[in-house]
């Protein structure tokens, strides 16, 4: 009888793995990008296949010479570079892209926990967030998400983000790949969803804080952790 359990059990478990990774594979050829006034519009425990802009009041006022005046030797690992605050005083055109320690300099884990609980599933586990600076002209590489759960809040500026639908994949590799992307404004007190295998990239010309929060569930947050 135990045996029986564990056969089941494991099967049980067999099944939830594969079903949750064929969902969030799914996506919507035909998918544009949706606008909605209140973040209680979106319906609860259900999978998001199209992007959404969402207005979404963060209430914090949050800008880098702050930052900058407050802990100016703060130093912050991006990529293989140390920048400092104080290096946002030098060099004009200069970024800071999904940071975790930088999300604790700007005291946010309370509103994203508040955000995070507004998408999350069943089963939803493993929720990172982190935080970004921009400073003048800068361009991100094309990021694929590997979530399930996907969002970028603009705490202050404005920065333009690029979606490209799963479908255009072949395509991002040329020059003119903006011609198959969503351009999406995203501005202060605005959060964009952005649903699983998509691809964005954040372009800036001027100063933007963002703060992103990323999250699995428990039967994909390994699968998301080691795929391309």
């Amino acid at each position: 009888m135990i045996d029986l359990f564990i056969k089941l059990s494991l099967l049980f478990l067999l099944i939830m793995f594969i079903k949750n990774i064929l969902d969030m594979n799914k996506y919507n050829k035909k998918s544009t990008l949706i606008s909605i006034d209140d973040i209680s519009e979106l319906e609860e425990n259900k999978i998001i296949l199209d992007p959404v802009l969402i207005s979404y009041r963060f209430d914090k006022d949050i800008f880098i010479k702050e930052l900058i005046d407050n802990n100016p030797t703060k130093y912050f690992k991006d990529n293989k570079n140390l920048i400092r605050f104080n290096d946002f005083n030098i060099n004009k055109d200069i970024f800071i892209n999904k940071n975790k320690e930088l999300l604790d300099e700007l005291n946010c884990q309370e509103l994203c926990d508040n955000i995070y609980n507004k998408f999350k599933l069943f089963y939803s586990s493993n929720n990172n967030y982190s935080a970004s600076i921009f400073q003048g002209i800068n361009s991100t590489k094309i990021n694929k998400n590997r979530h399930n759960i996907c969002s970028i809040g603009c705490l202050t500026g404005k920065c333009n983000i690029y979606l490209y639908n799963p479908k255009h994949v072949d395509y991002l590799k040329n020059q003119n790949n903006k011609k198959w992307a969503i351009q999406v404004n995203l501005v202060n007190n605005k959060l964009l969803y952005i649903p699983s295998n998509w691809f964005y990239n954040i372009e800036t010309v001027e100063e933007c804080i963002l703060f992103h929060i990323d999250a699995d569930n428990y039967f994909t947050s390994i699968y998301n952790e080691y795929r391309e």
